[in-house]
Parts: structure tokens; sequence; C-alpha cells
């Protein structure tokens, strides 16, 4: 058994580290956890860095024999980011508004908080995690403490809705298996459902379970080497191309250690399978059939990276803009497609994602190993569309969209002001 303590030198001078590191090595203590509430010390401002006193720390303990656990310090973040982003601040069951000036104030549902979490840990990971004397990581502090959990935010809304159509798929499961029936509370589509609480009395348990329940996307690893998960989902049928994803997998180079998961249904699966077989990559693929959302949603969370080879067939027959496209970005899932007219307007090549144009296994087989060889550029493909997708698709951008057009292409004398909606509720 080895002895650890939690030690924070960025409370006192540094003239008192050396002292405390040689009492602690003369004391049997042989771990030391550090930095895990440090970030307004680290990042005094945005994008600035103060590695020194954290340098010198590190070295300070090292001397003296002590092995570091590093403790990410995403569980305070620093009082700028909230300023800069107060909506990243967990709201309460009561409807109140968490403030700064302990710890945990965040929502762990803020896309913002979790893309500067991401950034930091990147920037600490790259400076200690080849030192030899930092020989772990601790992952935040104490989740959920203090009743931050759960969050009842807009960002959480939001997740929960796109969480409960993945679970249920059709609004009238969900009806049914909460039992909405009871004092009418079904709904007619999950953009209709709210956050359980501050309802009149209690609300419907099944409700509040499933709010308690549903999981985030993650912030996704990126894999720097292999093996590397490709996933594609959808109907083995002509237009999706997978003829042409087998030929481009075949020209992957020797070195790259990858496998590929499919999840459909189609005729073509045995020929599929052959032609595979005949490229010598049948080892290399999982024909997965059709499967549950829930068990799609666990293949978009554990993929490195999405492939949709869509063309048009011979018959005339394509694609639109598939949703797969959309829920591989939703799980903040790099893509690479193919350059149809639909499918452009989500994914901007070179930009949110790769285009390779159709009926070209030599131009997709050299996309696929770009990112599979560069995981900075998965990374800032997976953030960028993920941004997109929410930015074109989530209810809020839509109503503002329905509003701009009612603006613009009706008279301003038949829009109502908000006033005048009042003055007719009053009486």
């Amino acid at each position: 058994m080895q002895l650890g303590v939690c030690y924070y030198p960025e409370h006192w001078p540094d003239s008192k580290w050396e002292g405390d590191a040689r009492r602690m090595a003369d004391m049997g203590i042989a771990r030391v956890r550090i930095a895990e509430f440090a970030w307004s010390r680290i990042e005094p401002e945005p994008g600035r860095y103060a590695w020194g006193w954290l340098d010198d720390a590190v070295e300070t303990l090292a001397r003296h024999g002590l092995q570091m656990i590093m403790g990410t310090p995403t569980a305070s973040p620093p009082k700028w980011l909230v300023d800069l982003h107060p909506d990243m601040l967990p709201v309460a069951r009561d409807g109140s508004v968490m403030q700064f000036g302990s710890r945990r104030h965040y929502d762990i549902s803020s896309v913002v908080y979790r893309e500067h979490c991401a950034r930091i840990v990147e920037e600490m990971a790259r400076r200690y995690g080849a030192h030899p004397s930092v020989v772990a990581w601790q992952t935040d502090n104490e989740f959920g403490c203090h009743n931050t959990l759960p969050s009842y935010t807009q960002a959480a809304l939001y997740r929960f809705r796109r969480w409960l159509a993945g679970r249920y798929e059709t609004i009238g499961a969900l009806n049914a298996a909460w039992g909405n029936v009871f004092w009418s509370m079904e709904y007619r589509s999950f953009d209709e459902i709210e956050l359980p609480y501050r309802t009149p009395t209690d609300a419907n348990p099944a409700h509040g379970l499933d709010f308690r329940r549903f999981p985030e996307p993650p912030v996704r690893p990126i894999r720097e080497t292999g093996p590397f998960t490709l996933l594609s989902v959808g109907r083995l049928v002509p237009k999706k191309g997978f003829d042409g994803l087998l030929q481009a997998l075949a020209r992957l180079p020797a070195d790259l250690d990858w496998r590929l998961r499919h999840v459909g249904g189609g005729l073509l699966r045995d020929e599929l399978t052959a032609e595979a077989a005949g490229l010598g990559i049948g080892d290399r693929i999982d024909w997965l059939g059709a499967r549950p959302q829930e068990q799609v949603l666990e293949e978009y969370r554990g993929a490195d990276l999405f492939v949709l080879n869509c063309r048009i067939a011979e018959d005339g027959d394509r694609d639109g803009l598939p949703n797969v496209l959309m829920e591989a970005q939703s799980q903040r899932l790099p893509v690479i497609s193919t350059a149809m007219p639909a499918i452009a307007e989500l994914v901007i090549d070179g930009e949110t994602g790769v285009l390779s144009p159709p009926d070209d296994p030599e131009r997709l087989a050299e996309a696929i190993a770009r990112l599979l060889r560069d995981p900075a550029l998965r990374a800032q493909y997976a953030g960028a569309g993920f941004r997109r997708m929410r930015s074109l698709f989530s209810a809020a951008s839509g109503i503002d969209d329905l509003e701009r057009r009612f603006r613009e292409d009706l008279p301003a004398s038949r829009i109502a002001a908000p006033d005048a909606f009042e003055a007719s509720d009053s009486g």
C-alpha cells in the first residue's frame, strides 16, 4: 500500500515547497495530487497560460521522489470564463441560477464549458503527460456534489429531447411508457417536452427518472494511434455506395490499423460480404445488421470516424440529407461523405468534415487515411461539425429563422408588437 496526499502549492509561497516535499518524503508519502482547483492560476486570462509556478512545483516534488497525480482543474472554472459565458452556470430545481463563488459552478450540458475543458486539459496533457513523475490523472473532482446535478438549463433540455427521441423513437411510444394519458400529459412531439421541475404538484415520476438517466454526448477522446474504429450506418442499397467504400478501405496503407463497423440491413449484404472477402478485408469488417437506436448511439460514441459514401444509383435513386450524418455530428464524431448537393449543405468540405467525389475510391481512401493520421484535424472537424449541426437544426434556430422570414415577407403593419398581445390578453 502507498500513502498519498492532496497538495496545493498555489496556496502558499514557493519558499515553503521544498520543505513540504522533503517532509512528505520523510514521512513515507509516495503520491501527491495537485492542480485540481488551479484553473485561474494556470490560465489567469483567456488563452494566456502561466505554467511557471506549476513547472516549479512539479520539479520540486519530483526531486524528492514523489510521484504526482495531476488533476484537471475543471471543477472550478475561472471568473473570466463565467463572465464570458454566463449561460454555463447551473440551474437548480427551483429555477434559481447558481452563481460563481465556490466550486462546481457549471452546467455539464454546456457546450462552451465542455469545449474550454477539452482545451485546457489538452494543454496540460501536452505539457505534463510525458513527465516521468506524473503517474496518473484525476478527471474533474467530486462530480455532481453540492446538488449540482441534475441541472435544469436550456442546454440540458435540448440534449434531453434528443436523447428521448433516440430512446423511444416515436412520441406515441414515449406517451405509453410514461403513462401520459394520466392528467392529459400526452405530447404531440419531442419538442413539446420540458424539464420535470416547477410543476404545480409532483411531476410525472417517469419523466423525472428519464431526466436523471439521460446521458450526455461525451467529450470524445481523440485516438492518436490504432486500432481505429470506422463506422457507417445505412441500408445496404446501391445509392449508399458501400461497394465503393470497400474498395477505398482495401487501398488504405498497410500500416494503418483499422476496423469498420456497419449498422443497417439490406439486400446487398451477401454480395458485399463476398466482395470484402475478395478484397482481403473481410476479417476487418463487422456487419451488425439493424440495431435499436440506443445501440446505434453507442456505436457513434465508440467510433473514431464516420464514413458515408453516397452516390447516384444507376436508376437515379439518391440520398437527400441523410439523418445519420446529423446523428454522427451530434455525437462529435468527425465525418467523411461525398460531394452531393444536400450533403454539402450540412458538411462544409475542409471546415466541418470532408467531402470526397462520388465513385472515387482512391480519393476516399486518401481522405480516410489523412484523418486517421491527424488526430488534431479529427478533433477540429468533430467540434466544428457539432456546432454547425446544432446551429442549423436546433429548435431555437428554427424559430429564429421563422421569425426572420415572417418579418421579411409580411408588411410591418401585420406583425403585432408584444404589447398588442398583452393588451388583448388583459380583457
